[in-house]
This record gives structure tokens, sequence and C-alpha cells, in this order.
């Protein structure tokens, strides 16, 4: 299903720090039985990383990352009371999830990092 975002090198460029783990829980939105977009999280011991979102056309990231990034956090607090963490690198994504309450507490040349405690 995912193979393609790991193993090819567009990807691989795109999300260099695309991971899974056991701990990796994955949101996906499927189109005529092909994955067109994704988010994750991974529960840590202090903290919970969102992973990338990401989604194969504008249409369906404006349609449906609001909704799938609203039930994210929504499972993440009810396993989890620790502080969300995630970097990003677009301005865009960065004033979504302030919506969601995050706040930057770094910047650097390409990421911007928030956490939302």
């Amino acid at each position: 299903m995912m193979g393609k975002y790991f193993a090819e090198d567009i990807y691989q460029n795109k999300f260099p720090y695309l991971v899974n783990t056991s701990m990796t829980t994955w949101y996906l939105l499927f189109k005529d039985q092909m994955v067109n977009g994704f988010m994750s999280f991974d529960c840590q011991k202090k903290k919970t990383i969102l992973g990338e979102m990401y989604f194969e056309n504008v249409r369906d990231e404006f349609k449906y990352e609001k909704p799938i990034l609203k039930k994210l956090i929504k499972a993440i607090n009810s396993n989890s009371s620790h502080p969300i963490e995630t970097a990003v690198e677009d301005d865009r994504q960065k004033i979504l999830l302030e919506e969601f309450e995050f706040i930057q507490y770094k910047q650097t040349k390409n990421y911007y990092f928030l956490r939302r405690r």
C-alpha cells in the first residue's frame, strides 16, 4: 500500500524523515483502491510525533486535510497525555496546525517546529 512512498526516489527526496515503526498509526486516504494521501503519528515515551501530512492532489488536500487532522488529534489525545510535536516545511500547514492550538517553538531554514500540549 505505502511501498512507493518509502521506496521511490521522488518520495524519498520529498519525505526524508518518513518512518514506519511498530508504534506508528497511519490514517490513509484511498481513491480507486490506491493510497492518495496519508497522515501518521508515533506515540513515544514523553511525546507523540505527528508525521508527514501528504495528499496526491491539492483538491484532496483542501478537502480532507483538516477533518483527518482533527480525527488524528482526537485519537492521539485518547492514547496519550504527552505533548504532540511535528515539523513542517509548508507555511499553509503551519497555519493549519496553529488552528489546532499548535505553537511554533523553533524554526530552521527549512522547517517550522510546532508543539501542542
